[in-house]
């Protein structure tokens, strides 16, 4: 089958980097060393290596054998890493400033203007959690309800971090949290709800318990609050003074309340109310002080819901048309006027008045520039701004998913609390976000060797160095992400329907086209342009680095959904299928398609041995599988009892990891391990030095830089999880856990590249000879054949054993040899290979890339030496890391000789480089 081509023009393309005195520099291009041929393989080709994978030969479907689980604990050790911020819910802001909200794990979190979280957990000797709702006072504390099995608080926290329970119940409940006079609290409590009791707590924390019934409540603008009652039949609006006065409003006959009261300038109250025989029938608007009650007469609103009072005295409110599926946002002025966006520009699915409640709920917020800002819960969720005007304008396109409530501070910037972040939006629409791992997806390794993630909730990018540490480049929204050949980060924008590229630094720029529509996975493929699933229009994408884009068309595509790279030039996808299940494709080099079906949903894709693509499903059962490049469908079912397969990914040593998700003994998941010769073993994770099991409940995994793994941490609050995994006994007897380099040993017998000696050593330490490095690159290729031409060297004749591996790469250029006065050359299969001739093999084998433009990476390698080219590249690429110094850039040593463990490393990191 063969993909149509659509080419599209080039969309806005990103200015060139500039120096700090706004020129353009260049670097002028080196010259070439003579003899070098061209037109050979890339890197892609050459060097894309894959590890060895579980092969069954003869087998379309592989079953696990029938034995006990091996316990291979203690392999693993884990390190959990999450966001400062967990399950964030009920902010309010104190009069200097101070942000408070609770955590659904941590307790009470605290951020000063332009400060960093603070986390309070102390509540009066157990720990604070399980907050429902709290509100800050003019003295800068902040009163919170705290609830559980059993023990459920109310307290206050003062801001150097005094903890005062004041009320404490193993069986009332305490909600409604309202602000009082002098610094005091109202709430309502009882076993049963809705109808409760109302509390006051003066500013001292003397609490009376009154015998006044009450449902809602709202703080009036006169220290009374407004709530709601029914006294025999009939509904009222009663009123309760700072000295706990009584006075009710009854509303008419045959109608009740709705939730969500807002309190006027003057001491009223505004509410809705409907016919107690209908619940789904057409709300009325009223307002109500101690003079009576009155509504508004408008047959113009036919559903108003979410109240909310401008600091004008405005009330603003949705009125939504259940019948219709219209919604709009209206305003009541001062005079009374009635004032009324256009229908919103959103899709409400199986909008009914009831179900227009729980969307639009609280979700208008009054600033001081006199707009309403608001949060809609659309797909995608936005925040946008109306004005007087009554013209909405976007303020975040892609806002935090599952919000737990707003504040505002003095009107100048909005709060937003969702999942494991909480947003700051200020007026002029600059984000600041909190929490900084929050839901994380689409891992990558960024160019800068650090971990970089989709923070799913609040739509930025994490990344993650070294130390632990992580922080936020602040996009508008991102889906997928992947590091780009240029050495930037590129993502999907679904949202916006384009592709956006992130450098290390923060500086982000944006591609779009006509064609573009809701892209997704994306994906660094190996002819050096970014390719994406472009959902919306049922194609897969692609984008040079310039900006060009094109689109294949292949018949019958359903949904394409997750892309990888492939080993030969080819890249493949999954595609998920209406009717249930995937299928799985490959695209080669020549736009040439093939696709296999499959009965289950597909989670993860992940390249394999021979180009192979390995996959995990939805299914127990067949929990992974592997697709080989003529198409045919391996399924593999892993020992367990009751697992739900989630991610996949090649690991260090030539194993494949598998992680899945379900409750044994405690435990919230298992990391299966696929090693090359099929056999598979639960690892339990254990937290160094304490052999705890922590609740990670794993995700998406991909493999690290030093010889480690990262997993997505379900049970965390979605935070992640570095497994630092053991290399344990390699295939040498002269190899095991103690050597620097037994990762990439056993890595480089599980690729097949070396069988070692036939005592069943490899000899780490000892010096490769130049014909042994050409077996490596050739086995590394997939033992090409050469050209049937006369040999290339005079010193290796078909009679000598290397003779394929050496004459393939005289061949290509990748090896010129020592040329001889009478115009031949040697090869001199025996002499060790050096350091800088190594470079060059390898480089000349990526076809040559020129390395950035920056300072020497080795201190002992200048631009002057021959090889500087190859050798800066292989620095700036980590795949040579050198000899640290003091005070100093790190020594390559050119001249020394090879070893067989460097030379491992060495493939193993440029393998790493192409995945």
């Amino acid at each position: 089958m063969t993909c149509t081509v659509r080419n599209h023009p080039a969309g806005p393309r990103r200015p060139r980097t500039r120096g700090s005195n706004g020129t353009t520099t260049t670097r002028h291009p080196r010259p070439r060393v003579a003899g070098r041929r061209r037109g050979r393989r890339t890197l892609a080709t050459v060097l894309a290596l894959a590890l060895l994978a579980v092969v069954l030969a003869g087998n379309s479907s592989v079953a696990a054998a029938d034995e006990a689980v091996p316990d291979i604990a203690g392999e693993v050790d884990v390190t959990a890493y999450r966001g400062d911020i967990s399950g964030p819910v009920a902010p309010t802001v104190a009069d200097n400033g101070v942000l408070w909200f609770g955590s659904a794990r941590d307790g009470v979190v605290r951020i000063a203007p332009g400060g960093a979280p603070t986390v309070f957990t102390d509540s009066g000797g157990s720990s604070l959690r399980d907050i429902r709702e709290m509100v800050a006072t003019g003295d800068s504390s902040v009163w919170y309800s705290e609830r559980r099995i059993g023990q459920n608080q109310v307290g206050r926290l003062s801001p150097d971090g005094t903890n005062q329970v004041v009320i404490d119940s193993a069986t009332d409940f305490f909600i409604d949290l309202e602000p009082a006079p002098d610094d005091g609290l109202w709430l309502r409590t009882g076993p049963t709800l809705p109808q409760s009791t109302l509390v006051r707590i003066d500013g001292a924390g003397t609490v009376t318990t009154t015998d006044i019934a009450v449902t809602w409540l709202r703080a009036a603008s006169d220290g009374a609050v407004w709530s709601a009652v029914e006294i025999d039949g009939v509904w009222n609006l009663r009123h309760v003074s700072a000295g706990l006065v009584v006075t009710d409003q009854p509303l008419p006959m045959e109608t009740r309340p709705l939730p969500g009261l807002a309190a006027d300038l003057d001491g009223g109250i505004w509410f809705t109310v409907r016919p107690v025989d209908d619940p789904n029938g057409q709300p009325s608007l009223g307002h109500a002080n101690l003079d009576g009650v009155e509504f508004v007469d408008d047959e113009s609103i036919v559903g108003p819901t979410s109240l909310a009072v401008s600091d004008e005295g405005d009330l603003w409110f949705y009125d939504v048309d259940p019948d219709d599926d219209n919604v709009w946002i209206v305003r009541i002025d001062s005079d009374g006027h009635v004032h009324r966006t256009a229908p919103l520009p959103y899709v409400w699915p199986n909008l009914t008045s009831s179900s227009s409640w729980t969307n639009l709920s609280n979700s208008l917020v009054p600033m001081a520039d006199g707009t309403v800002w608001s949060w809609l819960h659309t797909n995608p969720y936005e925040v946008f701004s109306i004005d007087e005007t009554m013209t909405l304008t976007p303020e975040i396109s892609r806002a935090p998913t599952r919000s737990t409530g707003f504040a505002t501070l003095d009107g100048t910037s909005l709060w937003i609390t969702s999942g494991s972040s909480i947003v700051e939006v200020a007026l002029d629409g600059e984000r600041t976000v909190h929490g900084t791992i929050s839901a994380p997806r689409s891992l990558t390794i960024g160019p800068d060797g650090a971990l970089w993630w989709v923070n799913a909730r609040s739509g930025a990018i994490g990344r993650l160095d070294s130390n632990g540490t992580p922080e936020l480049v602040h996009v508008e929204s991102a889906d997928s992400l992947t590091t780009g050949p240029d050495g930037h980060l590129w993502f999907t924008d679904s949202i916006n329907d384009r592709i956006g590229r992130l450098a290390v630094d923060g500086d982000t720029g944006y591609f779009t086209d006509p064609g573009i529509s809701s892209p997704t996975a994306i994906v660094a493929a190996p002819d050096g342009r970014l390719w994406f699933a472009n959902a919306g229009e049922a194609t897969i994408g692609r984008v040079g680095v310039d900006g060009t884009f094109d689109f294949l068309s292949i018949d019958d595509l359903e949904t394409p959904a997750l892309l990888a790279r492939g080993r030969h030039g080819d890249v493949w996808f999954s595609e998920h299928l209406d009717g249930g299940g995937s299928s799985i494709g490959r695209i080669t080099a020549d736009d040439e398609m093939q696709r296999q079906a499959h009965p289950f949903r597909v989670n993860a894709l992940t390249l394999g041995a021979n180009g192979d693509m390995w996959f995990s499903t939805t299914s127990r059962g067949q929990d992974a599988g592997w697709v080989e490049v003529d198409g045919t469908t391996n399924s593999l079912s892993v020992i367990q009892p009751m697992g739900s397969p989630r991610g996949i990914a090649r690991g260090p040593g030539g194993n494949m990891w598998l992680t899945h998700t379900f409750m044994e003994e405690g435990m919230l998941s298992w990391v299966t391990r696929l090693d090359t010769e099929g056999a598979n073993g639960f690892l339990r994770p254990r937290t160094p030095g304490t052999g705890g099991l922590p609740n990670l409940g794993a995700g998406e995994i991909i493999a690290g830089a030093d010889n480690d793994l990262w997993m997505v941490s379900l049970y965390s609050s979605f935070g992640l999880a570095r497994l630092e995994v053991s290399c344990g006994p390699a295939p040498f007897t002269d190899v095991n856990d103690s050597n620097p380099f037994c990762f990439d040993i056993s890595w480089l017998s599980a690729r097949g590249i070396t069988q070692g000696f036939p005592d069943g050593t490899f000899r780490p330490a000892q010096s490769i000879e130049r014909q042994a490095m050409a077996a490596f690159l050739w086995r590394a290729a997939d033992e090409p054949q050469p050209d049937d031409a006369p040999p290339v060297f005079a010193d290796v004749g078909p009679t000598n054993p290397f003779y394929d591996a050496i004459q393939w790469m005289g061949q290509q250029g990748i090896s010129t040899g020592t040329p001889q006065p009478d115009g031949t050359a040697l090869f001199e299969p025996v002499d060790p290979v050096s350091r800088q001739a190594m470079a060059a093999f390898i480089w000349r084998a990526a076809d040559e890339p020129e390395p950035t433009d920056a300072p020497p990476v080795f201190a002992d390698v200048s631009p002057a030496n021959p090889f500087y080219d190859a050798i800066q590249w292989m620095g700036q690429q980590g795949i040579s890391t050198g000899t640290p110094q003091p005070g100093s850039a790190p020594l390559y040593l050119p001249g020394d000789p090879v070893s067989r463990q460097a030379m491992a490393a060495f493939l193993n990191r440029t393998d790493q480089r192409n995945r």
